[in-house]
C-alpha cells in the first residue's frame, strides 16, 4: 500500500526484537514517511554495559540511527529510567 505519514512515534518497542528485527522495522518507518515527516523512537541505550535484569536489549544508540542516504539523526533528550538511559531519537529527511 502506499500510505504515507507525518509522525511515526515507536516507544520502548525495538529492544524486544533481534537486531536484524529492529533494523528492518527502522527502514520500514522511513519507508512511511512523507518527505516533510518525523520519526520519533523513546528506546533504552546502553553504550557501557549489558543489562543483566531483562532478556530486553538496550543497544548503542547509533544503532537506532543507521546511515540511510537522505536521513538525518538526532537526540532529543534523555531520561533515566531503572539504571536505564532513554533517548528520544528523531529521524527526518535531510532539508
Amino acid at each position: 500500500d502506499s500510505f504515507k505519514y507525518d509522525l511515526i512515534f515507536c516507544h520502548m518497542v525495538l529492544g524486544g526484537l533481534s537486531d536484524k528485527e529492529a533494523a528492518l522495522a527502522i527502514g520500514d518507518m522511513i519507508q512511511r514517511l512523507n518527505f516533510s515527516g518525523i520519526v520519533i523512537m523513546v528506546e533504552a541505550v546502553n553504550n557501557m554495559q549489558p543489562r543483566l535484569h531483562t532478556k530486553w536489549k538496550a543497544r548503542a544508540q547509533e544503532s537506532y540511527m543507521p546511515l540511510i542516504a537522505g536521513i538525518e539523526w538526532s537526540i532529543l533528550g534523555e531520561t533515566y529510567e531503572n539504571d536505564d538511559c532513554l533517548k528520544v531519537i528523531m529521524g527526518k529527511f535531510s532539508s
